[in-house]
């Protein structure tokens, strides 16, 4: 295959596993990090990244394909620009011949009204003419995911909101990992949004969650303003907390069609009760 792919943010939950794939597929991958790892992936060519610095272009000169999953969390300005938008337009200044942003349902109509869902929604028309991936909230050992397990495990009361009745979508990330390869293979463009069909409700996926992890819990109604106040206390002790944007996107309810993506790419997609049975296993 020999071509070169480069991914930003390639130390992240999506990241590795993505960089992993493309490397085993036969690319020459290139990993943007903003610390480089302890342990490396072989055969993978890290290099650090900053999305406020200006971007050394010759280290994307053979570049045929590159993936950006970088995002900062924390709004910061850079000459006047968030960090993330400088970042995109530096990125997009290379003019190499395919890009693929991975944005988040978060950015679709109506915009989740967080940080991170204007701010992807403002990515988003920066790559407007290149591959554009939604995807829903990703299953597996990391990400968002991850820090709502960890959150189950230390506490048996969970705080329900708005009677727990808010939508949510899911994509197991093998899925989306083979989903991006296989568009890639197409060099597809446009916008896809890769999540399943299955209307869940946030009860149900937190119940189904604990009853994997043989967890009691117990639902407890609780104001959002309220426990906006109680996340917002217990960041300030924890950078890794479960945030208000984190929170503002699982109250955006709101549902997406995705059986056209689907019945193209999803055949194999793994039903959210299974993903979950599966990362429970992975991690025994």
């Amino acid at each position: 295959m020999n071509k070169v792919v480069a991914v930003t943010g390639a130390n992240g939950f999506i990241g590795k596993l993505l960089v992993a794939k493309l490397f085993e597929a036969g690319y020459t991958v290139k990993a943007f990090v903003h610390k480089i790892p302890a342990q490396q992936q072989q055969g993978i060519q890290y290099y650090l990244y900053e999305l406020a610095a200006p971007i050394e272009a010759s280290l994307f000169k053979e570049v045929d394909i590159l993936i950006h999953l970088a995002f900062q969390f924390k709004p910061t300005r850079v000459n006047g620009v968030d960090v993330n938008i400088y970042a995109a337009k530096e990125i997009k200044a290379l003019a190499l011949p395919y890009y693929i942003f991975v944005s988040s349902f978060a950015a679709a109509p109506p915009i989740t009204n967080s940080y991170y869902g204007r701010t992807k929604a403002e990515l988003e028309t920066i790559f407007s003419n290149d591959l554009i991936i939604r995807p829903g909230l990703v299953l597996g050992n990391g990400g968002l995911f991850e820090k709502i397990k960890q959150q189950l495990q230390k506490n048996s009361f969970v705080p329900l909101l708005q009677g727990g009745r808010q939508t949510m979508q899911t994509i197991f990330i093998d899925d989306l990992i083979n989903t991006i390869q296989a568009l890639i293979q197409q060099k597809a463009t446009g916008l896809y949004q890769l999540g399943l069909e299955d209307r869940i409700t946030y009860k149900q996926f937190m119940y189904t969650i604990a009853r994997e992890l043989n967890k009691n819990i117990f639902f407890v109604p609780v104001p959002v303003r309220l426990l906006s106040l109680v996340i917002k206390l217990v960041g300030i002790f924890s950078s890794n907390s479960f945030s208000n944007d984190n929170l503002n996107g699982l109250l955006a309810s709101k549902y997406i069609d995705t059986s056209a993506e689907q019945k193209s790419y999803g055949t194999n997609w793994l039903p959210f009760e299974k993903a979950i049975k599966l990362i429970s296993k992975t991690r025994r």
